[in-house]
């Protein structure tokens, strides 16, 4: 074959090639663009068979160990942070165990801290509730606990998740807020409505409130809202109480030494006492 001619050949074969990995680009894209709309699709999908706060994304994980406390999940294939470790105490909450090789379902907030997961496919992932209402009460010193009003005027309590008190806490006293209550009737997570848009309105309504601490003498079987007490400095004074208090007063006896917290109003927020004094 002559020089003239190999070259002909080898500019042909370069064009092929060209043509080839434009193909093959092409097509390539065209299945990363499919895969990016699936999986938009599919997020879409799994958000709507789930009732989540504004700010919630759901993703996807496969559990790839387990410990004596918690799950490792994968969550790397839907472009998220691995990995994630999920409490399997919540788990045993809602009632089934987690395995290597499940896949589950994540809810996260716009923190990217988990909120909540369940089992892909599995039915116990649609009992979610979300409730509209106003903190009734200042929250309790350590924030566990809740007291909402809801529009209709009826006040609930709930038990709030370690992970969502400081949402509830972000919430104003008295301003209308969003609860996201899970399976096993516990704050999940907590948002403000939109009608507070601005965050130089946030007046936190947890235990910041809290002013001073009072020790002293329970001088007689409190009442339901109030207690009366002697100080150290001999003074008898009464307090009156919040009323979610009201469980922790039916503990109290005369002549049981506490400690109560109290805020700037002069109200009970929390009770202090040892165990072994209680009856």
């Amino acid at each position: 074959m002559s020089r003239k001619k190999t070259q002909v050949v080898l500019i042909s074969l370069c064009w092929l090639l060209v043509l080839t990995g434009s193909a093959s680009a092409g097509n390539s894209d065209q299945r990363l663009a499919g895969n990016a709309e699936s999986t938009m699709e599919s997020s879409k999908d799994l958000r709507e068979q789930y009732t989540l706060l504004p700010t919630h994304r759901v993703i996807r994980g496969v559990v790839e160990a387990i410990s004596a406390d918690h799950a490792t999940v994968n969550s790397g294939d839907t472009g998220e942070i691995t990995p994630r470790y999920l409490s399997l105490e919540r788990a045993r909450e809602k009632g089934f165990t987690l395995k290597v090789g499940n896949e589950v379902i994540i809810i996260v907030n716009a923190k990217n801290h988990v909120v909540d997961y369940h089992l892909k496919n599995e039915e116990n992932h649609s009992h979610h509730k979300i409730l509209k209402g106003k903190l009734a009460q200042p929250l309790k010193v350590g924030q566990e606990l809740a007291i909402i009003m809801t529009e209709d005027g009826t006040q609930k309590t709930f038990p709030v998740r370690p992970l969502a008190r400081s949402e509830v806490a972000a919430i104003p006293f008295d301003t209308a807020g969003l609860f996201l209550i899970d399976e096993t009737n516990k704050i999940a997570s907590a948002t403000l409505t939109k009608d507070v848009v601005a965050e130089a309105d946030w007046a936190r309504s947890s235990a910041m409130n809290v002013y001073r601490h009072v020790d002293g003498i329970i001088q007689k079987q409190p009442a339901e809202h109030t207690v009366v007490l002697k100080t150290k400095d001999s003074e008898t004074i009464s307090l009156p109480v919040w009323n979610y208090l009201t469980d922790e007063l039916q503990k109290l006896s005369k002549g049981m030494h506490v400690t109560l917290l109290v805020d700037r109003e002069d109200k009970v927020v929390d009770i202090a006492y040892l165990p072994s004094e209680v009856e």
